[in-house]
């Protein structure tokens, strides 16, 4: 799991994603909540079946979720033909616990294809996926990473921040770093020539925003030229004079030079007052759009989801879920909360006796005689401490007059039965 944060933090993550995890987690709460309507569940799921239709392509934020989804939420390992569950989202489940190792889910070797397939939280899943070992996670997991923007850089990694249409960061070769929504570049050959983003944008140096640099001071946007200068020394750069910057791949700033900035060893930022860019005869910037800030940098070396100092940037869309209001419970749902209540205090009281235990089992009999989870805790503490035979008897008739209910609750009432006689 560290291991796949430090990778999942890089992840490039699109506005599609944001959307489809709204709908899937409004879908989620609305499922979980005892008083959500029929019709409000079928306005969420109509809403997240129209988002998913719209997806256009699975980001690296959506590849990341996949994996995590099919190793550790629903991962089993070992031998695909008698797999261990090892999953979080199976073990929380006993039912899909016991769903997972039939036959009915088809069980496929661990690759790195599993990104490939999406999943509804909302439902059981039709297959899983098997790792050989744990240490399988570990190399599929590094596998993907490879791919990433945050190790390629370069034209694919911005091609996949303009395709994510979110907040992301460029980062150069000096430890320089942009961050906010890139909207173009430019290209001279396969060197990227020019940056541009638009809306608020951080410089940062070493993840670390620069002073004057924030967001808020490039709230209209940012742009840069890349690459190497010709016939450029920085040392002889004098301030408050006229200077031009002639880029091999044709960019040409002019203007006048009003502050060298250097966050780090190798790291400088221009400013220029009375500006102009241009680009093969293309205007990139011009005076009257204020002062202009040159980052000096030859190559992206990385591409990454967010802002560099996220702490000095501010709020960005996220994965902000939802809260559910607390619900209303009827009295009818407020006295079964205290039937529970009382088997609690008796089981935590340890003391218990057969007169105790069957004075609940008599109340319980009258007032919520289809609970059977609250029989069956009844008989599992009635077996624990060995009190009186006829009282399990009793006990265990209810239960097996309780699975005739359904399937599901026959299921149940027989798995815990087993624990019950076998566990103690």
């Amino acid at each position: 799991m560290k291991q796949y944060a430090q990778i999942a933090k890089k992840a490039i993550i699109s506005k599609e994603d944001y959307n489809q995890y709204e709908a899937i987690r409004e879908l989620s709460d609305i499922k979980e909540n005892p008083s959500s309507t029929a019709e409000e569940i079928a306005a969420a799921e109509e809403k997240l079946n129209q988002v998913s239709a719209a997806i256009s392509y699975a980001s690296e934020g959506s590849k990341l979720s996949r994996m995590n989804w099919w190793t550790a939420e629903y991962g089993l390992v070992g031998d695909i033909n008698n797999p261990k569950i090892y999953g979080a989202g199976l073990l929380s489940s006993v039912g899909e616990s016991k769903w997972c190792l039939s036959e009915r889910v088809k069980k496929i070797p661990l690759t790195l294809d599993c990104i490939e397939q999406s999943y509804d939280i909302t439902e059981p899943q039709p297959q899983l996926f098997v790792a050989n070992s744990f240490k399988h996670l570990s190399d599929v997991l590094e596998e993907l990473s490879e791919t990433m923007a945050y190790k390629t850089g370069g034209i694919d990694g911005l091609t996949k921040a303009i395709k994510a249409e979110s907040i992301n960061t460029v980062e150069f070769e000096n430890s320089l770093q942009v961050s906010g929504a890139l909207k173009k570049f430019f290209t001279e050959g396969k060197k990227v020539s020019y940056l541009q983003f638009e809306g608020p944008t951080q410089i940062s140096y070493n993840n670390k925003q620069i002073e004057g640099h924030s967001k808020d001071y490039h709230s209209s946007g940012y742009g840069t030229p890349v690459g190497p200068i010709k016939n450029f020394n920085l040392e002889n750069l004098k301030l408050g004079s006229t200077t031009e910057l002639h880029y091999e791949s044709g960019v040409k700033v002019t203007g006048i030079l009003k502050t060298v900035l250097r966050p780090g060893k190798d790291a400088v930022v221009l400013t220029f007052e009375n500006a102009t860019c241009d680009y093969k005869g293309k205007i990139l910037f011009q005076p009257e759009w204020g002062n202009y800030d040159v980052v000096l940098a030859n190559n992206i070396v990385s591409v990454f989801g967010g802002p560099a100092d996220r702490g000095a940037y501010g709020a960005v869309d996220d994965f902000v879920a939802s809260r559910v209001p607390t619900p209303k419970y009827s009295e009818k749902q407020l006295k079964l909360f205290k039937n529970y209540q009382a088997v609690r205090d008796l089981r935590t009281s340890g003391t218990y006796s057969t007169e105790a235990v069957t004075k609940l089992f008599n109340e319980f009999k009258n007032e919520v005689p289809n609970e059977w989870l609250l029989f069956l805790e009844l008989l599992e503490m009635t077996v624990k401490k060995d009190l009186s035979p006829d009282l399990i008897k009793n006990l265990d008739a209810h239960l097996q007059s309780l699975t005739n209910q359904s399937e599901s609750v026959a299921i149940n009432i027989t798995a815990g039965l087993k624990l019950a006689y076998e566990k103690f």
